[in-house]
């Protein structure tokens, strides 16, 4: 009988160890796995954060590009408004301003309406229609009240108003000539405004 009981207990210790060793053997085999998933997915999720971030990097810096050519066009805009600006007020101030003025005049001689422009310009604009009805029959009278414009004039007739100031003249002049100006002005400035060297 004791050979029976040691026989049952070495079987019994036997399979035990055999369990024991195939549920380490597994548990091993799952924890192994188990590391291998969590490593590939931690280096999955690693490589997409490295992913975004590298792609927000990219868009901040492509942001701030933009941003810097924005603010650089608007400082060359603004220089080229404060040309066109000194030139305006500098054409106004000499005798060929007077001749454009009086031309301009002429120019509408043929339509009916009123004429309004600024009250430095009255005089001008009053000789000009004068001559011009001393010449044959105008149907342009001066407008009561003066334009708030920098130069030139303005035809207002029954159906329209013609714009023939001195500010829609710089803005054509400004629309042709601005490529060369800006070629010619700005040439040789890097981004931040200073002179190659």
């Amino acid at each position: 009988m004791e050979r029976i009981r040691e026989h049952i207990l070495e079987t019994a210790r036997a399979e035990a160890e055999a369990a024991v060793k195939a549920a380490r053997k597994e548990a091993e085999a799952r924890t192994a796995a188990a590391r291998d998933r969590i490593t590939r997915e931690s280096e999955q999720r690693l490589a997409r954060d490295l992913a975004a971030v590298e792609r927000d990097h990219r868009q901040a810096l492509d942001q701030r590009a933009f941003e810097n050519r924005l603010d650089l066009l608007k400082r060359k805009s603004a220089i080229l408004d404060e040309v066109f600006a000194r030139a305006a007020e500098r054409f106004i101030e000499t005798p060929r301003y007077r001749d454009w003025l009086t031309r301009r005049v002429a120019s509408v001689a043929d339509l009916e309406g009123e004429v309004r422009c600024n009250v430095r310009d009255r005089a001008v604009c009053r000789a000009a229609l004068d001559r011009l009805a001393g010449q044959g029959a105008v149907n342009l009278t001066m407008a009561k009240e003066a334009a708030d414009i920098t130069g030139g004039l303005i035809v207002r007739t029954e159906r329209f108003d013609l714009d023939i100031t001195l500010g829609a003249a710089l803005k054509d002049l400004r629309g042709r000539v601005t490529p060369d100006l800006v070629a010619l002005a700005f040439a040789g400035l890097d981004e931040g405004g200073r002179r190659d060297q």
